[in-house]
């Protein structure tokens, strides 16, 4: 997987409509009605911290891990004095807890789909599965394959804002696989702009796929949502899961 790079510096501002309240609020709500224990939670691919830190009101240890350096050093920014988030840079795919030590872990905004083998989705949903006590929960998002190829098949934005502009152009690779190619121009102090590139590889799978590997990850109990029944994205764009140890 790749990290975020200098992207990490414009990440919030770029993803400033995105609903993460509602994320944080279906997160809350499948943890209030499996009425599981709330000491522990581990947030996989949790960029800079927006969803991570507002979990920490509910969690009383919560750990944050991902990929990038650059993500995780804002993410430590914006905590405040009273907050403590034990941050991580690791590989989701890569990263190992002490087993049945963790009440809740999730993977999303499609963090997920950053990991581009199966083999290696499988693994993550293992450690996961590992990792939580009897009765714990996890939660991920991810494309659905309808989004790969009509959404993001071709797809070009350009963007003009006032300290930075962008390019973003995605192509679909193969079935369920998308890059995205990123071209930003930061305006300098002396007022010329700089350039810088970012490529994003995604990947995702079918609903029955993932359900196959998370039940041979072990898992019992698996809940999946449209991204409508959700209630905050478009139909057939995202697909939860919910999973129970």
């Amino acid at each position: 997987m790749l990290s975020y790079g200098q992207f990490a510096k414009f990440y919030d501002e770029l993803m400033a409509d995105a609903p993460y309240e509602q994320w944080i609020a279906f997160v809350q709500s499948q943890v209030e009605q499996a009425a599981i224990p709330t000491e522990t939670l581990v947030d996989l691919g949790c960029g800079t911290g927006t969803i991570t830190i507002p979990l920490a009101e509910l969690f009383t240890n919560v750990i944050g891990v991902d990929l990038s350096a650059e993500m995780l050093t804002i993410a430590q920014e914006k905590l405040t004095t009273q907050q403590q988030i034990q941050w991580i840079e690791a590989d989701m795919s890569e990263m190992v807890f002490a087993n049945e030590s963790v009440d809740c872990i999730t993977i999303l905004c499609d963090s997920l789909n950053y990991v581009i083998d199966q083999e290696d989705v499988q693994t993550t949903l293992t450690n996961c599965y590992r990792a939580l006590k009897p009765g714990g929960m996890l939660i991920f998002d991810v494309h659905t394959m309808t989004k790969i190829h009509e959404v993001f098949d071709d797809f070009s934005e350009n963007v003009i804002g006032e300290d930075f502009s962008y390019i973003w152009n995605s192509f679909v690779l193969g079935e369920g696989e998308v890059e995205h190619e990123l071209t930003f121009f930061v305006e300098t102090d002396s007022g010329l702009y700089q350039r810088f590139d970012e490529l994003h590889h995604q990947k995702t799978y079918s609903e029955e796929d993932y359900k196959t590997m998370i039940s041979e990850s072990g898992f019992s109990k698996i809940c999946t949502y449209d991204s409508h029944e959700v209630g905050f994205f478009e139909p057939n764009m995202r697909k939860f899961f919910v999973c129970r140890k």
